[in-house]
């Protein structure tokens, strides 16, 4: 089972849990809409701790280049939305994508000036690796064709949430490394910045169910 599917399995328990909740938790009458808040959330914080020990096991990933495919992940992420938001047809998907948008676009912002302040990079979209770069690109191509198959089936907003969840997981894990890499401040800041906001996003992606 891949890293995909794994998270994708969870995603799955996490939405029965929420369908098949009582009110009752721990001997307390609680709503049913609040006690599937209270589990997403416990699920979506194991989720990530998860996968940032999945992705930093063994990972001999330099500040450089974590900061560099960072910047990739968020810029690529953010065209292969401008291509498929105006698509979705749920107008709440619609404004989570956005609010997604908004926040990888400023997180490329920041990173384009810490890659040339602080790494000395002449050009933010050519990291010091081009194979980051190739991964990158093969990465988002593997997304917009599983999103156009999702499109032609008749399936994309149930697709798109199930990818950008698993895709805003991916980039929080890369964060987490890199934050527990870097001594730079200016660094740290920006990546707080974006992980608090994705955490935010992950969980809205995660609990969408398309109609």
């Amino acid at each position: 089972m891949n890293n995909k599917e794994y998270l994708e399995q969870i995603s799955t328990q996490t939405r029965q849990a929420k369908k098949t909740a009582t009110k009752s938790f721990f001997g307390l009458d609680i709503s049913p809409k609040l006690l599937a808040f209270i589990i997403g959330g416990v699920v979506a914080a194991i989720l990530i701790i998860i996968i940032g020990s999945i992705a930093g096991s063994g990972s001999n990933n330099s500040e450089r280049d974590l900061t560099d495919r960072i910047y990739q992940r968020a810029n690529n992420l953010s065209t292969v939305i401008s291509d498929f938001n105006k698509r979705i047809k749920s107008s709440e998907l619609r404004s989570m994508s956005t609010s997604l948008n908004a926040v990888l676009t400023e997180t490329t912002y920041s990173l384009t000036t810490i890659l040339e302040n602080d790494f000395g990079s002449d050009n933010a979209d050519k990291p010091a690796k081009e194979e980051i770069a190739t991964e990158e690109e093969k990465r988002m191509e593997i997304l917009s064709n599983d999103l156009e198959t999702g499109r032609l089936k008749g399936q994309l907003d149930r697709v798109y949430a199930s990818d950008f969840a698993y895709e805003i997981a991916m980039l929080l894990s890369l964060e987490s490394e890199a934050s527990a890499k870097t001594d730079k401040d200016s660094l740290r800041s920006a990546l707080k910045t974006s992980s608090d906001n994705l955490e935010k996003l992950y969980e809205q992606f995660n609990s969408f169910e398309a109609k």
